[in-house]
């Protein structure tokens, strides 16, 4: 899987305001565990109305349930800040409410 894949998956199931995949994987060149796995390194903002209602556990369940990462190696680390299109127009520029 690459950052256009998840992407692509992740943007048909959760129609985002916001959708950016940082692919980091060059960061963690030579990691000993991504390398067994080799899987990359992803960051995610995804902002969709699909979160209303939805905490934070729920909220990453239903992306890592969407990639199926538990069920791939494909994917060895995803950082994910999911917002609801409410929360994100009400941050600064920096990330802050």
């Amino acid at each position: 899987m690459n950052s256009e894949t998840i992407h692509d998956v992740l943007s048909k199931r959760f129609s985002p305001h916001f959708i950016e995949v940082l692919d980091e994987s060059n960061q963690h060149e030579g990691h000993p565990e991504a390398s067994k796995s080799g899987g990359g390194h992803y960051r995610l903002i995804l902002v969709s109305d699909y979160f209303k209602g939805k905490g934070l556990l729920e909220r990453h369940q239903a992306v890592y349930e969407t990639l199926g990462i538990d069920k791939s190696d494909s994917v060895h680390a995803l950082g994910i800040k999911a917002f609801t299109v409410k929360e994100w127009e009400g941050m600064d520029e920096g990330g802050n409410r």
